[in-house]
């Protein structure tokens, strides 16, 4: 076993993640990840924090009109403080749990060409939300980002030989995603107990996985501590430190994205095109950069082969959200009768104002700029 492996790159640093109650063929992005548990608070408004003396760690601002800030801590206690200073006047809400990977796009060794390498900035950065195994949106973490972390550990540890747990329904846009098919993928979405989202497809695939690493209880996903979630295995342990601890140099691995399962993350641009929600994932840990080059290497081969026999020049370009979709309880009513209402009390406190819709602080500011 290659123990060196993780000694290289994880911190002392432990995360407390939250408790409460076939065939997949990697093609990502190769290069130099960071990656570690965090905690985010999204805003629309720019904020001076170091004026009204609240430390955070970093901002990042995003597209769109107007731009979404989102403001990152380390440290959750500290995190949740400055959200009571900052929510008066619905400036700010959260914070909720990420697991936040990040690399500049001038070392990702994977690009097929410097075009598509443009197009995906300076830096790439992906965010995976940290659910409980109860709460709403747990599919991404537990069925999806966790699992193929926990899986890329144990092959590069040799733990494993072959993967174990697969995705290879979420690769294709031609996939049908209705409600037969999430119920089937992730399990009931209104049966919030963690048993529900075991007895589906992802779920007992992740079964399967922690069965190969001597776990018997398939919620496992804690190292440390007492409960339901903490694993008994200590080759699960030693895996779940690739999530637990933040990684204190970069590491070369690859970063793959799968399309969302659910129904409401597929819905259609103004154009008529179809999108749909990119969830990421590490499918692969290398142990140097000689051996993330060849991988690199052999990944864009089958990229121009690929492009060759289909007749095109270029690889596809990232996807992108063009129009976000209405939210569950507005769908009934339609498009225009939902931003009817919606531009009648966007004057509101975002919080008033999604109260008064019944939707989520972030589905009305994701529509924000469409009724602005």
């Amino acid at each position: 076993m290659n123990n060196s492996f993780l000694k290289s790159f994880l911190g002392e640093e432990t995360v407390t993640l939250p408790v409460g109650g076939a065939g997949f063929l990697p093609s990502g992005l190769i290069g130099p990840w960071n990656a570690g548990v965090v905690f985010r608070s999204p805003s629309w408004f720019e904020l001076d924090l170091a004026q009204e003396e609240i430390a955070f760690h970093f901002r990042e601002k995003s597209g769109g009109t107007p731009p979404k800030y989102r403001y990152y801590w380390l440290d959750y206690v500290a995190a949740k403080e400055a959200v009571k200073v900052l929510q008066a006047g619905g400036r700010f809400f959260g914070p909720e749990t990420v697991w936040r990977l990040e690399t500049p796009s001038a070392k990702v060794l994977s690009f097929a060409d410097e075009e598509t390498r443009d197009k995906f900035g300076e830096t790439i950065t992906y965010t995976v939300t940290v659910k409980t195994p109860k709460a709403k949106g747990r599919y991404e973490f537990h069925l999806l980002a966790l699992p193929f972390a926990v899986q890329a550990v144990a092959q590069v540890l040799g733990l494993i030989k072959d993967p174990i747990f697969t995705a290879a329904e979420l690769l294709s846009s031609d996939q049908v995603h209705d409600d037969v098919f999430e119920k089937e993928m992730i399990g009931d979405p209104d049966d919030k107990t963690p048993e529900a989202m075991l007895n589906s497809v992802l779920g007992q695939r992740r079964a399967a996985l922690w069965q190969a690493l001597g776990e018997v209880n398939p919620l496992a996903y804690v190292s440390q501590g007492e409960g339901a979630y903490v694993t008994k295995s200590q080759n699960l342990k030693t895996c779940l430190g690739i999530i637990e601890q933040k990684w204190i140099a970069p590491v070369w691995c690859e970063v793959s994205t799968v399309f969302d399962p659910t129904v409401g993350g597929h819905w259609q641009t103004q154009e008529g095109q179809d999108r749909r929600s990119r969830i990421a994932v590490i499918t692969r840990f290398f142990n140097d950069q000689k051996e993330a080059q060849t991988a690199a290497t052999e990944l864009i081969e089958r990229i121009k082969a690929s492009q060759a026999s289909s007749g095109t020049t270029s690889a596809p370009a990232p996807a992108t959200n063009a129009e976000p979709p209405i939210p569950a309880v507005w769908k009934e009513h339609g498009k225009d009768v939902f931003l009817e209402n919606l531009r009648a009390v966007m004057a509101k406190p975002p919080m008033k104002a999604a109260a008064d819709m019944g939707i989520t602080v972030d589905e009305l500011e994701a529509w924000r700029p469409l009724v602005s």
